[in-house]
């Protein structure tokens, strides 16, 4: 989410913000549901058949997170600020968060997604949520 040349502090806490606050804090989603809904919900929803579950032939993006310390910390003042709590994400099977820090490594344009931005391409696609280190 950006507001002009400001990036809104959702952008790289809104699962941070759900898995800490609605689902430890306030306990109104349950654990398994929120990972539902970032993954496998949201896949389905978007069309992309090859994301979402942990199976063969799917890509694999893969998050690992300790519940009690996931932590939004992505405030208007520091929007880009990452989130806390999460260890290791992978996307495409490439390592992007290696115990809490970012690699340098960035997500990889694949055929599956050209539907949803066909402007985009190899040079031209990326995933700003991946520094947020969110299931996709």
């Amino acid at each position: 989410i950006h507001l002009g040349s400001r990036v809104h502090p959702r952008t790289y806490g809104t699962y941070a913000r759900v898995l800490e606050r609605y689902v430890r804090e306030e306990g109104v989603l349950r654990l398994e549901d929120a990972v539902r809904k970032f993954s496998s919900f949201a896949a389905r929803r978007l069309g992309i058949p090859d994301r979402g579950e942990i199976r063969e032939g799917m890509w694999a993006d893969i998050v690992v997170f300790d519940t009690q310390a996931v932590r939004e910390n992505a405030t208007f003042e520091e929007p880009r600020r990452l989130a806390g709590g999460f260890s290791y994400v992978a996307v495409n099977g490439t390592l992007v968060l290696d115990n809490g820090r970012h690699t340098g490594a960035t997500a990889v344009w694949t055929p599956s997604l050209r539907h949803l931005w066909p402007e985009a391409g190899p040079a031209g696609y990326s995933l700003p949520i991946v520094n947020d280190t969110v299931i996709t």
